[in-house]
């Protein structure tokens, strides 16, 4: 014969006297929750979390701090290193020939000579009477060619040297007299009057050549072989003449130059 076990029947509620279910629900109050959180994915006890930030907070900061020593200690040594480049080294006593700590020495520079301008070089010239060598020349209040014209002494015009020179430019210019003014002429335009042959030849000036400049050939052709270029208004004299191929060619002479040219570029001087 078998017996059914026994259970003991639960205790009614209003049989558990006030004050033991008071205590019950005080112990119940008391009794401390444990929180979860939920990071990425996983449970990680508050506990835990709060371990975990507090040492990674740490962390930051003493990186932080190694930065900015690190920074420092850079800054230190480039400091000294410039110092010590720009400063030489430190002397010691009594030496005064080296320059004091932090005083930066400035390597001495070059001395530069001014160079003066240079000056027209005055000379003396032979004096007296003389012509004007070559076409038209440019009489000017001062030497060079960048000083003001007086006037423009043609070819063979008188002139009276007053035997004064000056050097400007690798030229020599000379102070003279002509047509009543005194100014400068380039030397090499002037001719002494005792050599000097007055030509009698017919001449003519050369006219519609700008810019280019007017050809001397050793044939009354194109196919001559050029001898040389005659500028706008130079003056020449009427040799010879040629017409070839309906062209008319003159022979000219202009200083030591002759030879060939195109007739349609000289004008007749009366």
């Amino acid at each position: 014969m078998t017996h059914a076990p026994e259970t003991a029947e639960p205790i009614p509620p209003e049989a558990i006297p006030p004050w033991a279910a008071r205590q019950k629900l005080v112990a119940r109050q008391l009794q401390p929750r444990k929180i979860i959180y939920v990071v990425g994915g996983l449970p990680m006890p508050a506990d835990l979390l709060y371990r975990r930030i507090r040492w990674s907070a740490i962390g930051l900061i003493a990186l932080m701090i190694l930065s900015v020593l690190t920074i420092i200690v850079v800054v230190f040594f480039i400091t000294t290193a410039r110092s010590a480049v720009q400063g030489g080294v430190e002397p010691e006593r009594g030496d005064a020939s080296v320059p004091s700590p932090g005083l930066a020495t400035v390597a001495a520079l070059p001395t530069v000579t001014p160079v003066a301008p240079s000056l027209p070089e005055l000379v003396t010239v032979a004096s007296g009477p003389s012509r004007v060598r070559t076409q038209d020349v440019n009489l000017r209040e001062r030497p060079g060619v960048d000083s003001p014209k007086i006037t423009i002494l043609p070819r063979g015009t008188a002139i009276e040297v007053l035997g004064e020179g000056e050097r400007v430019d690798n030229s020599m210019w000379v102070r003279v007299r002509a047509q009543g003014r005194e100014g400068w002429v380039n030397q090499r335009f002037v001719y002494p009057a005792e050599n000097y042959t007055a030509d009698l030849r017919p001449r003519a000036r050369v006219i519609g050549v700008q810019p280019d400049n007017l050809l001397i050939r050793s044939l009354p052709s194109k196919e001559g072989s050029v001898q040389g270029r005659l500028s706008e208004g130079t003056e020449v004299a009427l040799i010879e003449s040629r017409e070839v191929d309906g062209v008319t060619w003159w022979f000219v002479e202009v200083d030591d130059l002759s030879g060939w040219t195109n007739g349609v570029y000289l004008e007749r001087i009366p």
